[in-house]
């Protein structure tokens, strides 16, 4: 935690390692902890923060307590985030002086570099439990990792990458806002149309709903999870009625579910965003209970008790 010349205090918060880790066994989270090697690796998974006077500062709650060999709060300050993990600092510090990054830089290359081997060292340790562990599905995605056959392995997986494995409704609306701009026209996709009207139908009754917000949303140039941050920052769902919202949820699951059945990985390769969303719904424990309403998708997509 340096305080660099300009007085700017900076500090680095693994808390997106530790949540990595207490979820390692979760099946979007495992090719996350096995794919981890160097301390560079680590380094994707920790927040930068800066320390600002408390008045400036908003709840510390999540905020995981500093490491032994840091430097303490000086009094009166706290944590705010400063928008970018360490992996991406040169990049997103573009605003520092060069006085500033020198020592930052220095920084890493000193009395972080020992904090970043301990990081990786428990990062090791999780990685030998999931090899350890007894959980059918985590140990068969283990052992396709390790024989180089995981789905993350291949191609083009990245770009699906949504990160968290966590989703709500204003993920899964993102995600298949975004499938309806970008779906229709594929020659790939255009063979089996039926789900593209299933998915049609259900965003036009969801359009209605949300009148004028939806007008312009989601922008299917952005990432899946900043257009939905964009949408729950703003609590677009958070007025309406219950039956509608059971509706909107219930729905965008079973339009999920037929979309995949329908294309596969063939989603991945034309909109590879909100793929990573519907194959995170899809695989959820609670999509179990729509499959077998999915092939009677297009009465529930198309009808709804007003």
């Amino acid at each position: 935690m340096p305080q660099l010349p300009s007085g700017r205090h900076v500090a680095l918060m693994p808390t997106p390692l530790d949540k990595l880790l207490k979820e390692g066994r979760h099946f979007g989270n495992i090719h996350k902890v096995l794919a981890i090697k160097t301390e560079a690796d680590v380094a994707r998974f920790v927040d930068v923060l800066y320390l600002v006077p408390e008045s400036e500062a908003g709840s510390q709650e999540g905020v995981l307590g500093l490491h032994d060999a840091s430097l303490q709060v000086p009094p009166g300050m706290a944590f705010v985030p400063a928008g970018f993990r360490l992996s991406e600092w040169e990049k997103r510090a573009a605003g520092w002086s060069e006085e500033d990054r020198a020592a930052f830089r220095e920084f890493l290359a000193g009395r972080c570099a020992p904090v970043l081997r301990e990081w990786l060292d428990t990062v090791r340790t999780g990685q030998a439990k999931l090899h350890e562990t007894d959980d059918p599905l985590a140990r068969l995605l283990v052992a396709w990792w390790d024989a180089g056959c995981h789905p993350a392995q291949d191609e083009g997986w990245e770009a699906s990458d949504v990160g968290t494995p966590d989703w709500d409704d204003y993920d899964l609306l993102a995600a298949l806002g975004q499938a309806c701009k970008l779906l229709p026209g594929h020659k790939d996709i255009a063979a089996n149309e039926k789900p593209i009207w299933m998915l049609q139908s259900y965003w036009n009754i969801v359009r209605f709903d949300l009148q004028p917000r939806l007008d312009a949303w989601p922008d299917a140039a952005v990432g899946v999870r900043e257009a939905a941050s964009h949408a729950r920052e703003h609590g677009w769902l958070e007025d309406m009625n219950a039956a509608k919202r059971d509706w909107l949820h219930g729905n965008g699951v079973s339009v999920c579910i037929q979309l995949w059945n329908a294309y596969g990985d063939k989603l991945r390769a034309v909109i590879p965003q909100p793929y990573g969303i519907i194959e995170l719904v899809v695989l959820s424990p609670e999509a179990n209970r729509f499959f077998s309403a999915a092939t009677d998708g297009e009465k529930n997509a198309g009808h709804r008790d007003q």
